[in-house]
């Protein structure tokens, strides 16, 4: 997100709506105030009257079927971040009659704002997250893991899917040997073409842990891009020390994804 007001939390937010639509008492406005810089709320406020102004007429409320696309694309968004295998069913709260006399759309705007600018916190497990984001994405770089010659590369295998737009992807490994974190950590380094010097100096991709008790079954690890990737050539996995380093010699390569 590149508005202004996209990082506030989400009690900034809503008591933005309310003060340009329903208006807000003493209180909550020095609240506001205290919260939100006077030019990100006129900016706000800005955007929102844009979009009165642009549907102002004879609607009222939102058409039947723009709430229905709304409820769909907010159940989608929030998919990934469910604990059950079946997201649970948006509820799209009834608005205040008095809004609507106000603001009509204005209203179901900010609503579809509140959706999309605070993703809610995740606490699905990586392998569920990687399989929301294969689900629901397309441009999806997906590669499989090949071992170098090192030991510890024998018999693993797995694969990293990336999404550039999202800067989001995981790995998944199958029989990669667990490290003792005190002695050494796996770290992951991002080979990205549009990067100056990008062969010597690729993204740190984050460290990493195997547990124990991993032998036989995928363990699926986020990625943490240190810096943003824009194109992706090449992934590699390293024996650091804890830790990690910020330039690694490569002398345990033990894996390798390219394109």
């Amino acid at each position: 997100m590149t508005s202004t007001f996209a990082d506030w939390d989400e009690r900034t937010l809503d008591l933005a709506i309310d003060r340009f639509t329903v208006g807000l008492d003493r209180r909550d406005g020095a609240t506001l105030d205290r919260s939100a810089a006077s030019a990100d709320l006129h900016e706000f406020e800005n955007a929102l009257t844009s979009i009165h102004l642009a549907y102002q007429g004879d609607v009222e409320a939102p058409p039947a079927e723009f709430l229905s696309r709304l409820e769909k694309e907010g159940r989608l968004h929030v998919a990934k971040y469910s604990t059950s295998s079946e997201p649970e069913r948006a509820t799209i709260a009834p608005f205040p009659s008095r809004a609507l006399a106000y603001a009509g759309w204005l209203v179901a705007a900010a609503l579809l704002m509140s959706v999309f600018l605070f993703e809610p916190t995740s606490s699905a497990s990586p392998d569920a997250r990687r399989a929301a984001l294969i689900a629901e994405t397309m441009d999806l770089v997906r590669l499989e893991w090949t071992g170098t010659e090192d030991p510890a590369a024998t018999k693993v295998s797995g694969d990293v899917v990336w999404n550039t737009d999202l800067q989001e992807g995981y790995m998944r490994f199958r029989n990669l040997a667990p490290n003792v974190p005190e002695d050494s950590q796996y770290q992951l380094w991002i080979f990205d073409t549009t990067r100056a010097d990008w062969e010597a100096k690729p993204v740190d991709g984050g460290v990493f842990d195997i547990p124990t008790d991993s032998r036989g079954s995928d363990v699926v690890i986020p990625i943490h891009a240190k810096l943003d990737v824009r194109e992706p050539a090449l992934f590699a996995v390293t024996i650091e020390v804890p830790g990690g380093v910020v330039v690694s010699e490569r002398e345990h390569l033990i894996l390798t994804a390219a394109l």
